[in-house]
């Protein structure tokens, strides 16, 4: 069942084209991930999917009642409320329908009429579809998974983490049909990161997201929208160390090209080569396609080697400082000069690794 469907999609900033003509669509249990680096239009196009940005050119066609939810990186929070007042004021159907129900109860006892009576009968029978009867322990388990477990706070006095917490309770009580989330892990601590990974994995809906955790974006999706530049977004399917092993494949091989987005004849073609490079070999100086052959890595020349054990030193010298930016984050500080300041280093640091791992990757290929 396709759930969103992006149609002949263009965008330009004067002679700069962040994509040009780009299809896709998203089905019911998608989980899917744009990858790009910086500055190539992924955060761009999710303006255009939340209507905050105009296209050039083309459209985009939601699935009629479609439920969606958006995480930013910023989100907007009304300061003057409670976390529990928050979640009350969210999206959540579940949580809205239990809300009209209580009311209407009160309603009702106070003044019993035929209009209430049947008005009861209805919400009871969508308290019963949405399992909304328990609805405060669901509220109370998502905040308390996510470390926010004094509903009473006012959000005005949270730090930039418990922030980001809050609006990932908001958009996970919601329950859309497409929940699209803009870095979800940033500012999260790692027990909290292992119980958003746990639990998106379980979720049966559909799923889109950017993200610079690779090993997040690893274990989490199933399909991969990669902008390349020049306006161009290839879609893969499979997961990101999945997508980067072909990347070096097709270099490797003039004859197999990546799957493009609206390409024509030869798409079918291209996917069928690109579900090819899916099993990594014992050998870890190779891989093993489907039809059993293997083919060799490339191998490092002296210049290479040394870059590749640079790299790996950065590599864990940034996530060590990342954690470190993570923990001030998530409830560490509480001024708001040092927490733009903090998440200004974070997302440096961030966009360091990204870059950083994308070259490991093209090394380890």
């Amino acid at each position: 069942m396709n759930l969103l469907s992006v149609n002949q999609l263009s965008k330009s900033f004067g002679d700069k084209v962040l994509f040009k003509n780009i299809n896709f669509g998203i089905n019911y249990g998608d989980k899917v991930a744009l990858i790009a680096k910086n500055g190539s239009g992924k955060s761009t196009l999710f303006k255009i999917l939340q209507g905050i940005e105009i296209p050039d050119s083309g459209d985009i066609a939601f699935r009629k009642e479609l439920r969606i939810s958006f995480l930013s990186q910023e989100p907007e929070l009304n300061e003057s409320h409670t976390i529990e007042q928050a979640i009350y004021a969210g999206d959540s159907e579940m949580v809205k329908t239990a809300i009209d129900y209580t009311h209407l109860v009160e309603s009702h006892y106070a003044n019993p009429t035929d209009k209430t009576e049947n008005q009861l009968d209805v919400l009871t029978n969508k308290m019963n579809d949405l399992e909304a009867w328990n609805v405060e322990t669901q509220i109370m388990l998502v905040c308390s998974n996510l470390g926010l477990n004094d509903l009473t706070q006012k959000v005005s006095t949270l730090s930039g983490g418990q922030k980001k917490r809050l609006a990932l309770a908001q958009v996970i009580l919601n329950e859309p049909d497409l929940l699209i989330m803009d870095e979800p892990t940033n500012h999260l601590d790692v027990t909290v990161i292992e119980w958003l990974e746990d639990y998106l994995r379980s979720y049966k809906k559909s799923i889109l997201l950017v993200t610079h955790d690779r090993y997040f974006l690893d274990r989490l999706v199933d399909h991969v929208f990669a902008f390349e530049g020049n306006g161009v977004v290839k879609d893969f399917p499979g997961n990101y160390t999945d997508y980067r092993q072909w990347v070096y494949d097709r270099e490797d091989d003039d004859d197999v090209s990546a799957p493009q987005i609206g390409a024509s004849d030869n798409e079918e073609k291209n996917k069928n080569s690109v579900n090819q490079v899916l099993v990594s070999s014992s050998d870890p100086d190779s891989y093993r396609v489907e039809n059993n052959q293997t083919i060799q890595k490339k191998k490092l020349s002296f210049k290479e080697q040394k870059e590749l054990e640079t790299i790996e030193t950065d590599l864990a010298q940034l996530e060590k400082r990342k954690a470190e930016l993570e923990a001030l984050l998530a409830g560490g500080i509480t001024d708001a000069v040092e927490i733009q300041k903090t998440s200004l280093e974070f997302n440096t640091v961030s966009n360091s690794i990204d870059e950083k791992t994308l070259r490991w990757l093209e090394l380890q290929d």
